[in-house]
């Protein structure tokens, strides 16, 4: 991996199956799980989340919320204390989400930059 790449997710390989790709996961995440989002403020919900503003998260799951994309690193904007927005540039604007979703999580994606070649 050369110098100054950003590495936002992992995958797993396995040797045993001649190398037959796992799976795959956030590096670094910390999943919250019970989070709901309304389509008519934009605002994803959760109950002492954490989150601050411009951290980075991701959606997964079976229906994830309607104008998120499952996998897409998005910038936590408009924090308080129980629910945010997601905007895909850091600052921006914050996305319009269309559908509440179902069977979705959210992961904080903590990005590592390497330093050397490794």
């Amino acid at each position: 991996m050369p110098a100054s790449t950003e590495v936002q997710y992992i995958g797993f390989w396995s040797a045993a199956t001649g190398g037959s790709f796992l799976a795959w996961a956030a590096k670094g995440f910390a999943e919250v799980e019970d989070a709901t989002a309304d389509a008519g403020t934009d605002r994803i919900a959760k109950t002492s989340h954490g989150y601050v503003n411009n951290d980075r998260v991701a959606v997964f799951g079976s229906a994830v919320p309607g104008g998120l994309t499952e996998g897409t690193c998005y910038f936590v904007v408009g924090a308080t204390a129980n629910d945010f927005q997601v905007s895909a540039t850091q600052g921006g604007a914050a996305i319009d989400i269309t559908s509440a979703g179902s069977g979705w999580s959210l992961s904080k994606i903590v990005v590592e930059t390497f330093a050397g070649q490794g």
